[in-house]
């Protein structure tokens, strides 16, 4: 059976390279994480409480900044200190908590595109 190769880069939406953060010094939530999520392909983050799910998530939207390390959306590296750079990415992305609050009169797609629909308001 072949080996499956790594994608191009060109092949990857978001890149998490060498990624390492924590909250403070004395407690790493995210030690040395490389991640590639492809575009046009559904992907699901899956672990116990505690393991940095939404950690992740927080680096990806810009909320945190990785320790070390670089996090990349469509090319573009994640810099939570550049308003305007996360302005512009953060129209282009979209994330659903396990816990957010959704409309049960609404379907899954129509609750994911509610806050793009609701910014044309």
């Amino acid at each position: 059976m072949p080996s499956e190769q790594a994608p191009a880069s060109g092949d990857a939406l978001i890149e998490i390279d060498h990624v390492t953060f924590g909250y403070d010094a004395s407690r790493t939530i995210l030690n040395d994480i490389s991640l590639r999520f492809q575009r046009g392909k559904v992907t699901s983050i899956l672990g116990s409480s505690g393991c940095g799910k939404t950690t992740l998530l927080r680096l990806i939207g810009g909320v945190h900044a990785a320790n070390s390390g670089t996090v990349t959306f469509d090319g573009e590296k994640i810099d939570s200190r550049d308003r305007e750079l996360m302005f512009r990415l953060r129209r282009r992305m979209g994330v659903l908590f396990q816990f957010g609050a959704l409309f049960t009169d609404l379907s899954v797609f129509d609750n994911v595109a509610f806050p793009c629909a609701s910014r044309r308001i």
